[in-house]
């Protein structure tokens, strides 16, 4: 007989949920059917789990770990060396919005289309060459990502 561990009920067909037992958000794909009841599940999903995924959700991002289902999100950051948001997502930093380095002249985008594109209008803007405008798609450098230990669970 399988039990629910959160409340004691039976799990059968009809109640069943996948669990995680390490956390897919942790890069877990060991999984049982029948350790929790969907509702007790869902319960403890947005009871715990969430808020403890976050905590982790940043290594995760950069370390590009795969999950074994859906595809991985993204987190946003603070890019320190910037001073721009960032999103942290499949292994690499880019900004949320392309910008313009005038020290360097570099575009920092989130891919080579975006950051052609904002280097053309930087060049007409600033009356520049665009061929001297290099783009960057991976911002190296220290990022903080904010994140609370205030679950009273």
């Amino acid at each position: 007989m399988n039990i629910c561990y959160l409340t004691g009920e039976q799990i059968n067909e009809s109640n069943k949920s996948l669990e995680h037992i390490i956390p897919n958000a942790l890069g877990g794909v060991l999984t049982h059917k029948y350790v929790l009841t969907h509702d007790s599940n869902q319960k403890l999903n947005s009871d715990i789990d969430e808020e403890f995924n976050s905590i982790f959700e940043s290594a995760h991002q950069r370390l590009a770990l795969k999950k074994d289902r859906g595809k991985l999100g993204g987190i946003k950051a603070f890019h320190r060396d910037f001073g721009k948001d960032i999103i942290v997502r499949n292994g690499k930093c880019y900004p949320i919005e392309p910008f313009f380095d005038s020290k360097t002249n570099i575009v920092y985008a989130k891919d080579n289309k975006t950051g052609v594109n904002f280097s053309k209008y930087i060049a007409k803007k600033e009356s520049l060459d665009a061929d001297l405008i290099k783009v960057v798609t991976d911002m190296t450098g220290q990022f903080e990502v904010k994140f609370g230990f205030d679950n009273s669970i």
